[in-house]
C-alpha cells in the first residue's frame, strides 16, 4: 500500500513539474523582443502622414529619412485566439520567415499580432505581402507598421 502511494506521489509531481515548465509559472520570457513602442498601421497602397504635434518646439530638426528606408514592418495575421497566431507563425517558421508576435487592445479587448522580424521598405513590404497572399490561402491580408 505504501509502494502505491508512493509511486502516486512521484506521478503527481512529475505531472506537476511537466504542466509548471509548459506554463512557464506565469513568469514573463525574458528571451522574447518587446514589441516596438509605437506603431502606424496602414493599409497596403495606402499613403501615411504624421498628424501628431510635438508637445513643445526643439531646436533640433527633424530626421529625414531617405527613400526606400527600411521602416516598416509586415504584419500577416491579426487574432483575439493566440492559438490561431501560433499556428500561422508555425507555417511561415516551415518556409523560413521569422516572425514575432505582439498585442493590442481594442475596445478592451486583447489581439495577437503576427508580423515578420525583419523591417522593409514600403515597396518591399507591399511586394512580400502580395506573394505571401498569393502563397499562404490562410493570410488573407496584410498590413504595413511604420516603426518610429
Amino acid at each position: 500500500m505504501k509502494r502505491k502511494i508512493f509511486v502516486i506521489a512521484i506521478l503527481v509531481t512529475v505531472l506537476l513539474v511537466s504542466l509548471a515548465s509548459i506554463q512557464g509559472c506565469g513568469k514573463k520570457k525574458t528571451g522574447e523582443p518587446e514589441p516596438p513602442k509605437k506603431t502606424e498601421v496602414t493599409k497596403p497602397g495606402e499613403q501615411t502622414t504624421d498628424t501628431t504635434q510635438p508637445a513643445q518646439q526643439t531646436d533640433t530638426p527633424k530626421k529625414v529619412l531617405p527613400q526606400g528606408a527600411k521602416v516598416y514592418e509586415l504584419q500577416v495575421a491579426a487574432s483575439p485566439s493566440y492559438a490561431n497566431i501560433i499556428t500561422e507563425k508555425n507555417k511561415l517558421a516551415q518556409y523560413g520567415y521569422e516572425t514575432k508576435i505582439t498585442t493590442t487592445k481594442k475596445n478592451g479587448k486583447l489581439f495577437y499580432r503576427l508580423r515578420l522580424k525583419d523591417l522593409y521598405s514600403a515597396p518591399e513590404a507591399n511586394e512580400l505581402g502580395k506573394q505571401l497572399k498569393a502563397k499562404f490561402p490562410s493570410i488573407n491580408d496584410y498590413w504595413l507598421a511604420k516603426v518610429k
